[in-house]
C-alpha cells in the first residue's frame, strides 16, 4: 500500500463513521457521542421545519447530483468531478443567497438570465413541494456513504497496479475539507450545541431542586 492509499482510506472510514452517526441521529433514539439521548422529538427541535426549509432544498440538491457520480468508473476523473461539484453547488448556494428576494424559496433549473452559471455536475431541478429536513439529511448521508465507499474501491483497484500519485491525494483533501464544511460540520455543530443547552438546563434545574431541599 502507498502512503497516498493509506491517507485516502483512513480519511474516508473516518468520514463514514461520522456520516452514519448523524444519519442513525436522524433515523433513531441515540446517545449522541454518548453523552446524551437524542430522541425523535428532540432531532424535530433541532431540525425545525421553518429555520431549514432552505438547506433542506439545497441538501436535496446536492445529494440528488452526488447520485450521478456513482456510475463512474475512473478513479482520479471521479475525485475531479467530486470536487467540481462541491464547488458548483458552493456557487450555487452563494448566487442563491444573494439573488433570492423575498418569499421566493427555490430556483427553477433553468436559468433566469443570461448571467446565470451554467452547472456541469449540479442539478438543480425545480422544488415545488416542502422538503423534511431530518430525511433529507438521512438521504445525502447515505449517498456520502456511497461516494466515499466508490472512492475507497475505484482507490484499491488503482492502487494494486501502481501507487497513487500524490495529486491523487491533495484532491481528496479538498473534497474532504469541503464535505466536512458544508455537510459534517453545520450537522454536528447542530446536534452538539443542542446537547450542550440541554445538559445545561439540566444542571440547572438540579442545583434549583439541590437549593430548595436545603
Amino acid at each position: 500500500m502507498s502512503a497516498n492509499f493509506e491517507s485516502i482510506l483512513e480519511m474516508s472510514l473516518k468520514r463514514i463513521s461520522t456520516l452514519q452517526l448523524i444519519k442513525e441521529t436522524c433515523e433513531n433514539e441515540v446517545y449522541f457521542l454518548n453523552v446524551m439521548l437524542l430522541t425523535n422529538k428532540d432531532v424535530r427541535a433541532i431540525f425545525d421545519k421553518r429555520r431549514y426549509a432552505k438547506r433542506a432544498a439545497n441538501f436535496y440538491i446536492l445529494g440528488l447530483s452526488l447520485s450521478n457520480l456513482l456510475e463512474w468508473s475512473d478513479g482520479p476523473e471521479y475525485m475531479k468531478a467530486f470536487d467540481a461539484l462541491l464547488h458548483e453547488y458552493e456557487i450555487y448556494v452563494e448566487s442563491l443567497d444573494h439573488r433570492q428576494s423575498k418569499g421566493l424559496l427555490f430556483w427553477p433549473s433553468k436559468s433566469r438570465n443570461q448571467s446565470e452559471v451554467e452547472h456541469v455536475y449540479l442539478k438543480t431541478p425545480f422544488i415545488p413541494f416542502e422538503l423534511d429536513y431530518s430525511e433529507v439529511v438521512i438521504i445525502l448521508c447515505e449517498t456520502l456513504v456511497q461516494v466515499y465507499n466508490k472512492i475507497i474501491a475505484l482507490v484499491v483497484e488503482q492502487d494494486q497496479h501502481f501507487p497513487l500519485p500524490s495529486a491523487a491525494d491533495e484532491i481528496f483533501l479538498k473534497v474532504d475539507g469541503l464535505v466536512r464544511k458544508i455537510v459534517v460540520t453545520p450537522l454536528m455543530t447542530a446536534f452538539e450545541s443542542y446537547c450542550r443547552t440541554q445538559t445545561r438546563s439540566e444542571l440547572e434545574d438540579l442545583e434549583a431542586i439541590c437549593a430548595s431541599g436545603t
